[in-house]
């Protein structure tokens, strides 16, 4: 069974800016009003990490300096993602990255995770904007990518 305290211990470290945390498989943030246009605009974050068992468990995370968290509760693990434990990006950076690429001023959703394919060797950052555009950044390497929408007939 997971350890609350340590849990919640540990999750404090991503939500304060640094990029460590155990078993992370996916983070995803909730925006002030739906949208924002700078990092102050991010209330906190929903987490789902992976116990060293194979199970996996969601809490929320306010943001700084807001405050609060949420007891983790069991969940099914995410398919399509893998857990890992390290980042170099974090949000501020990745949010200053996606405003230096001319894809849109706007965000409406963000997230962090690694996707399950042998092409991808980093956690990614998506960042959809209001316009419609993606960003993807590499949480690693900085590499960004602009992904316009695209209509499916």
């Amino acid at each position: 069974m997971i350890n609350i305290k340590n849990k919640l211990m540990e999750a404090a470290g991503p939500l304060k800016g640094s990029a460590e945390f155990k078993g992370l498989m996916l983070k995803t943030a909730r925006i002030r009003h739906g949208a924002g246009t700078k990092p102050a605009d991010l209330l906190g974050w929903d987490v789902v990490a992976k116990n060293t068992d194979g199970s996996c468990y969601a809490f929320y995370g306010a943001q700084e300096p807001l405050t609060g968290m949420s007891g983790p509760e069991p969940v099914l693990c995410p398919l399509g993602v893998v857990a890992f434990d390290k980042y170099k990006i974090n949000f501020r950076e990745a949010l200053a990255i996606a405003g230096s690429l001319n894809c849109g001023s706007t965000f409406v959703a963000i997230s962090l995770s690694r996707p399950l394919t042998p092409k991808t060797g980093e956690p990614l950052w998506h960042i959809r904007m209001s316009n419609g555009n993606d960003i993807v950044i590499g949480a690693a390497t900085g590499e960004a990518h602009c992904c316009p929408p695209t209509a499916i007939l």
